[in-house]
């Protein structure tokens, strides 16, 4: 799968969480995702709260937050810091 094919895994819609950035077809925001990775959180940790995320939408999250110009979103100290 090539950086293109995981782009069309994120849309942004304004009638979906607002029009944050999400994997598509699922109300889950890259922010969340992003989060939970920064986090530490494991890939099996993640498909326990995501089950109906693949792996490849997991990846899309993440090469979506590289490619943006400016910070995606500001995270919170008690995202990172427990």
């Amino acid at each position: 799968m090539s950086r293109d094919d995981y782009r069309k895994l994120i849309t942004i819609d304004p009638q979906l969480r607002n029009g944050e950035p999400c994997i598509h077809g699922w109300p889950i925001k890259v922010y969340e995702v992003v989060s939970e990775v920064i986090g530490g959180a494991t890939w099996t940790q993640l498909s326990a709260k995501y089950p109906q995320l693949r792996r490849e939408d997991i990846l899309a999250c993440l090469i979506f937050a590289a490619e943006q110009p400016k910070p995606l979103f500001l995270l919170r100290d008690e995202d990172l810091w427990p």
